[in-house]
């Protein structure tokens, strides 16, 4: 039986992973997104980002590329200052502009209670939840942040000598600086990426830009040039 977890930082710019299990019980990562910094009000361009969530839900689409028959969701507030409040959590089928395939939606437990308080620093597994999701399927997860909840960058993807994220750490690394545990990190990373390749090869034209569009756009963020594949 497979099963996998999503790992979800459960603020803005939702910086997550996905897991599943092999046969033998072991997760195997199945799913990854980097999260976004706040910026300040001086950007350039308005992001539409919140500087508070309250009563509100939160909902991030993630394309898993392994199913199976149990889903776990890893909610961080590792780099958050304060405790992370999730009053509930969902996980269904995403459906079209936002909204879930009617059927699908899973309510998430975190020993036994509908919701959960992270502390910082800290990171928080959900109960198994008996859910079938087919490989390439979009899930949907939910975050009701029920109090006043800061929204900042809480997943450990961005690191803080690196507080722009993978792009920063790759001008700084080829300038010559060395950070060998985050060098090693950041690395693996890239290497993770070349699972779209793949699946672009596997189901796209040799050429055809438009296959893919999506996960195109995500191996250009990490300086692969997909217009060769």
């Amino acid at each position: 039986m497979r099963k996998f977890s999503l790992s979800v930082a459960a603020l803005v710019a939702l910086g997550s992973a996905a897991y599943a299990a092999d046969a033998g019980g072991d997760f195997i990562a199945t799913w990854a997104a980097s999260p976004q910094p706040i910026w300040g009000a001086d950007f350039l361009v308005p992001v539409k980002v919140p500087r508070n969530f309250w009563n509100q839900t939160l909902r991030e689409v993630a394309t898993i590329s392994q199913g199976g028959k149990q889903v776990r969701l890893v909610l961080s507030n590792l780099y958050g200052t304060m405790p992370l409040p999730i009053a509930a959590a969902h996980v269904a089928l995403a459906g079209k502009n936002g909204a879930i395939q009617p059927g699908s939606d899973h309510a998430v437990t975190f020993d036994g209670q509908p919701g959960v308080v992270i502390p910082p620093g800290a990171e928080w597994i959900s109960d198994p939840v008996a859910f079938q999701v087919d490989p390439l399927s979009k899930l949907a997860v939910s975050l009701y942040f029920q109090d006043v909840t800061p929204a900042r960058t809480s997943k450990g993807w961005v690191h803080a000598d690196d507080p722009r994220g993978w792009f920063q750490w790759y001008c700084r690394y080829y300038m010559g600086r060395r950070l060998p545990p985050e060098d090693q990190r950041q690395i693996a990373r890239w290497k993770a990426m070349r699972r779209h390749v793949a699946q672009i090869r596997r189901h796209c034209e040799p050429g055809d830009v438009m296959c893919r569009q999506r996960q195109r756009q995500a191996l250009l963020h990490w300086a692969y040039d997909s217009r060769r594949i």
